[in-house]
């Protein structure tokens, strides 16, 4: 099989092809490191399974899934992400990703995950086989933290942890303002004036 690997951490990318690259299975492994990286190597050569970082620089992981199935529908996508299945993981399941699997994942399971997509089945970590078993569509779609971007969701996350600006500032790359500015919308966005608001409800939804 042919995978395509896109993460934006050169590391990772090392890291995963010394593991995926030796499997009897694999043929290649090609590299992107942005978004724009991955849609131009698709272009040039046809894949079966590509590997997603949802957190690009240059585009949201997530909002590909649907564009890239569009115009490549025989590829199997496969989100491989810091971010907790309760905060991605039934969008990205419904978006059309086959499996969804954390960067903390064994290597022993990352290799489990891309042999399942290659026989055609979808690979469904416990976690997210309850998330889908309990979802409700209809319930999700008033959950006030859904209608967050994809920065303001990493924000509020930190902010949620005890982050301060600075914090947040260094780890996202981004000025105190802006971190300001993200917070003012997600407690616009979620109905709350503090800080500790926050953190109780994502305590209460489980996404901390």
């Amino acid at each position: 099989m042919k995978i395509l690997l896109c993460d934006d951490h050169e590391v990772v990318r090392e890291g995963v092809r010394r593991v995926i690259e030796p499997l009897p299975d694999v043929r290649q492994v090609v590299e992107a490191a942005t978004g724009a990286e991955a849609l131009e190597q698709m272009e040039k050569q046809a894949f079966d399974i590509m590997l997603l970082d949802i957190s690009l620089p240059d585009r949201d992981g997530l909002m590909m899934v649907p564009e890239i199935l569009a115009k490549w529908p025989k590829i199997r996508i496969m989100m491989f992400t810091m971010h907790s299945p309760l905060l991605h993981g039934l969008q990205a399941i419904r978006s059309g990703a086959r499996g969804y699997l954390s960067k903390n994942a064994s290597m022993e399971e990352l290799t489990l995950a891309l042999r399942t997509l290659a026989e055609g089945k979808m690979y469904i970590t416990p976690e997210l086989a309850v998330l889908l078993a309990n979802s409700n569509p209809e319930a999700e779609q008033r959950l006030p933290h859904l209608s967050l971007t994809k920065r303001e969701m990493e924000v509020a996350l930190l902010l949620a942890g005890g982050a301060t600006y600075k914090n947040i500032a260094d780890k996202l790359f981004i000025s105190e303002k802006t971190v300001s500015t993200h917070r003012d919308k997600v407690m616009e966005k979620l109905g709350f004036n503090k800080t500790p608001e926050l953190t109780r409800y994502f305590i209460e939804h489980g996404l901390i």
